[in-house]
């Protein structure tokens, strides 16, 4: 579901944005989010509704985390959200949460930094290309191998659970 999206979302939330790097950090924390609830992901009905609404919510707490938003701003961005509504998606049970921090943990150490520094401690691919000394494609590179592991943890933890 989500690599027939991709292109399209970061192209809607580029513009939408006006900043291609925040929204590809958005695209890829919407399908962590997706592949995070396993299978039920599967049995979505609108699959890019779903996807839209996700990414959306993912700026409207990211926006809420930050405070960059007065109240005015926040209205809409909830009334986006409201005109779109799917069910929410549901927080992941600790053995999950524990699953996946064994999995980041065990990641090869050049992607474990870059996926730390950008899911924990919120940096945008070009900061962790600087401060990693490597291009922005070889960053986008290594945390999508980190988020193709978290799936795949999630997954095969799906698979033992049926």
């Amino acid at each position: 579901m989500f690599e027939r999206y991709y292109k399209e979302l970061v192209g809607y939330f580029s513009h939408t944005l006006n900043d291609a790097e925040q929204a590809k950090d958005v695209v890829q924390e919407t399908y962590l989010r997706i592949s995070a609830m396993g299978e039920r992901a599967d049995a979505v009905l609108e699959p890019r509704a779903f996807l839209y609404q996700t990414a959306k919510r993912i700026i409207i707490d990211e926006w809420r985390k930050n405070r960059h938003f007065d109240a005015v701003e926040l209205r809409e961005a909830e009334q986006i959200s409201a005109d779109h509504e799917e069910p929410l998606e549901h927080l992941l049970s600790s053995s999950r949460m524990k699953t996946l921090h064994h999995t980041i943990n065990s990641l090869p150490p050049r992607s474990q930094e870059a996926f730390k520094l950008h899911k924990f401690e919120g940096l945008s691919h070009k900061e962790i290309a600087l401060k990693m000394g490597i291009s922005k494609n070889a960053v986008e590179k290594l945390i999508m191998r980190a988020l193709i592991a978290c799936k795949n943890s999630v997954d095969a933890m799906h698979k033992e659970e049926a």
